[in-house]
């Protein structure tokens, strides 16, 4: 029988042995005899994995496939059969990855993050994947759909396709012929399976007990940034109901993860932080796990709401490190530095990059998930009739030149928008493009200090941040020292960093770091001492060097203020503020980010 060169019996059981398969088939037999018993090998192979009841999940689905050459009874039957064997390994990439994507329910699959994800996890040829989707839909493997009509888009050229969405057309049943020969050759191609809807499956699979205690899981395919994953778990209305009854958002939390090489990002909501709590446990638990020879990574996590961070501490480290104020727009709330330097939008994009990474190093964890510090960020410019381009890059460092052709595609939206461009750009799979940063006329020239821009960016996530953290509470007693004295120290660091590696405004190299004196007017009920009148100065000195003192005398001036708690100050520039303020303003929080309270 022909089944049995690729089986035997063994006490009633057939007993597969893929070596003995693999020498008889392809170094017994001749094409012609290939020809002459395949389609019946086939059929016995097909028959003997339904018995199995395992579905594409069966060890005979490789063998399968590639015996599906030769069953001309099943392609008569079925043409896509024959389609199948013919895919190059560009559409085999497309076709796993809409596998891999396709949605749980009435869920959309948008085409354009599948062609992404297509060279991203399945390292397509990513100038190839555009005709890859056009031609799998042209051969019915796929359903192309206009996703505002829901009309399905049948034979269109890859460049004339509008903005589909994608789905597998392969067969309903697990054990349907041409989705049994799709995942074989997508093992034997990639060397790993499709794994439909592999996002749901990483929740269901290692994060079951996160799920159980949450209200709402939201994961996908790839990296995203922490805010971003809070704002998909905000988006949901029993999140949206949730923040409405109570006042505040709900308890989340943000996992990032690995199955393998491929990346997950997953959040989720809960009804307290007790079940958040849990839900985190279970996560961290699912750490390390095999998975038919895949391992799961959970990389790091992120819980909400935890604490507000200073969001003005950037620039007080700048002012250090220069000299130099920076103001904030009235109109605008942005923050600015006045600068003569002509800068060309190379460099602009390069002193960026360069402050990414002294803050990737000087920052906390939590600013660091905050800000998306976590990975490398990089940068594509260019210009075009008097138009400039800043594109953001994600996982790598470098400032790359956008060609004419290049700032056309972004100038000028269109679908497949990003897959052309990081087509165009030629980014290997371990990289992407995140977003158009700036977009202006060349008449606005480039006259705003890139470092501040950057920075200026930075404090509006910040302050979206803080919005959804829970008031910052700091005594006023004896204990602010230390609170003051650790702000002071990590600031003077930064701005000395700040100061020998980049240039801010035309200003680089050695500045003096200085030490600190505050102090505080004491008088009076303890509830309004926060009100009451506070001074500093920074005199030159070791910035570990940091005195506060509580003066308990009644005083007219700030003069009179540091004077009575340090000396005669006048050769020194006083800084005056209300203790609340003046609290802020050392610990780098926005105005009405803490609460200062005497004791």
């Amino acid at each position: 029988m022909a089944e049995h060169i690729l089986s035997v019996s063994r006490g009633g059981t057939i007993w597969f042995h893929e070596q003995r398969r693999h020498h008889l088939w392809k170094n017994l037999l001749n094409e012609q005899e290939r020809f002459d018993i395949g389609q019946e090998a086939y059929s016995a192979l097909l028959a003997e994995m339904r018995s199995e009841g395992y579905g594409v999940t069966s060890g005979l689905v490789v063998p399968i496939s590639q015996l599906a050459e030769y069953a001309h009874a099943s392609q008569a039957s079925d043409p896509r059969i024959k389609v199948l064997t013919t895919l190059t390994r560009d559409e085999l990439a497309v076709l796993a990855s809409v596998i891999e994507m396709e949605p749980a329910g009435a869920g959309n699959s948008p085409a354009e993050p599948a062609l992404i994800y297509a060279a991203t996890a399945f390292g397509a040829d990513r100038s190839r994947t555009l005709d890859a989707l056009s031609r799998l839909g042209t051969l019915n493997l796929i359903t192309l759909r206009d996703r505002t009509s829901q009309v399905d888009i049948v034979g269109q050229e890859g460049h004339e396709l509008t903005d589909p969405e994608a789905l597998p057309d392969l067969g309903d049943a697990d054990d349907a012929e041409c989705r049994v020969i799709a995942q074989g050759l997508i093992q034997i191609t990639f060397g790993r399976s499709a794994v439909p809807r592999i996002a749901d499956l990483v929740v269901n699979e290692f994060l079951e007990g996160t799920r159980l205690e949450s209200y709402v899981v939201h994961s996908h395919t790839g990296v995203s940034d922490p805010l971003d994953l809070l704002a998909m778990a905000d988006a949901y209305p029993a999140s949206k109901i949730a923040r409405r009854l109570r006042g505040r958002p709900d308890p989340l939390l943000a996992i990032w993860m690995t199955l393998g090489d491929q990346k997950f990002s997953v959040v989720a909501a809960f009804n307290n932080a007790a079940d958040r709590d849990k839900g985190k446990k279970a996560a961290d638990a699912a750490h390390g796990v095999n998975w038919y020879g895949r391992r799961v990574s959970i990389q790091r996590t992120f819980v909400d709401p935890s604490r507000k961070v200073p969001s003005n501490r950037f620039f007080s480290a700048v002012y250090y490190a220069t000299g130099l104020p920076t103001f904030r727009d009235r109109d605008t709330g942005k923050w600015w530095m006045e600068s003569d330097e002509n800068l060309s939008i190379e460099e602009y994009a390069q002193r960026q990059v360069d402050l990414i990474n002294i803050l990737r190093e000087s920052t906390s964890e939590l600013e660091r998930n905050v800000y998306a510090l976590n990975e490398d960020r990089g940068f594509a410019v260019g210009k075009q009739d008097r138009e400039l381009q800043i594109i953001e890059l994600r996982g790598t460092r470098r400032v790359t030149q956008l060609e004419p052709e290049q700032v056309e595609i972004v100038s000028n939206p269109a679908p497949f928008q990003w897959v052309r461009l990081e087509q165009s750009l030629k980014l290997p799979p371990d990289q992407r493009t995140r977003s158009v940063l700036q977009q202006r006329r060349m008449s606005e020239q480039l006259g705003d200090d890139p470092v501040i821009a950057a920075l200026n960016h930075m404090w509006e996530s910040s302050r979206e941040f803080n919005s959804r953290q829970p008031q910052t509470r700091i005594k006023l007693s004896p204990s602010v020292v230390r609170v003051i004295r650790d702000a002071h120290v990590r600031d003077m660091k930064l701005a000395r960093t700040l100061s020998e590696s980049l240039t801010i405004a035309g200003q680089r190299g050695h500045r003096d770091q200085v030490s600190l004196r505050v102090a505080f007017l004491s008088l009076g009920p303890k509830e309004r001492r926060h009100l009451l009148p506070a001074v500093y100065a920074t005199p030159v000195g070791d910035p570990s060097d940091v005195q506060i003192r509580f003066v308990t005398k009644p005083v007219q001036t700030p003069e009179a203020l540091y004077a009575s708690a340090f000396g005669d100050g006048s050769n020194l520039k006083l800084s005056d503020d209300t203790a609340q303020g003046m609290i802020e303003h050392l610990l780098g929080y926005e105005r009405g980010e803490i609460e200062v309270r005497a004791v």
